[in-house]
């Protein structure tokens, strides 16, 4: 049992609301998009490493272990998602692509990811240089910096 298969169990549990009630292993199987019996044989894993509460024939729900990890891994998704929209990746690309690297990334850079997408959100206007880079995208050319603007980032950092 890999990090990534509990990581993915219980992200599905929470998501069919097995932070709040029971969550059916037939609803589980569906999410997961596997057999109900290798479902309950990684429920009773699972139920042993304290990351949920499984009971037979009625399904499983987190534990406060398994919720801590559920709510970790909905913030990791989200800051990821964000950061590859932001880049002007296609929000339902992102969120796909954000479901495969956050199991695999380390959490320093997921939490240096976090801290770039708030800097962005929380930004008045929006940089000039990310409209520069979604230009390139579009063009395939760098264009540089208007020069009014080279002037304001060499003050600013002091040149």
């Amino acid at each position: 049992m890999t990090q990534r298969t509990i990581e993915e169990y219980i992200e599905c549990i929470y998501q069919l609301g097995g932070s709040k009630e029971q969550v059916r292993t037939k609803d589980i199987a569906g999410c997961m998009k596997i057999a109900p019996a290798s479902v309950t044989e990684m429920l009773q894993k699972l139920e042993k490493k304290n990351y949920v509460n499984y009971e037979r024939y009625r399904g499983a729900s987190l534990t406060k272990k398994g919720l801590k990890i559920a709510k970790e891994l909905e913030r990791r998704h989200g800051a990821l998602r964000d950061f590859l929209v932001a880049l002007g990746l296609d929000k339902s690309i992102a969120d796909k692509d954000a479901c495969n690297i956050e199991h695999v990334v380390a959490s320093d850079t997921v939490q240096l990811l976090v801290k770039f997408v708030t800097f962005l959100k929380h930004c008045d206007e929006k940089p000039f240089w990310l409209d520069l880079f979604h230009n390139y995208l579009k063009t395939g050319k760098i264009e540089r910096c208007p020069e009014e603007l080279q002037k304001i980032c060499k003050k600013y950092r002091g040149d």
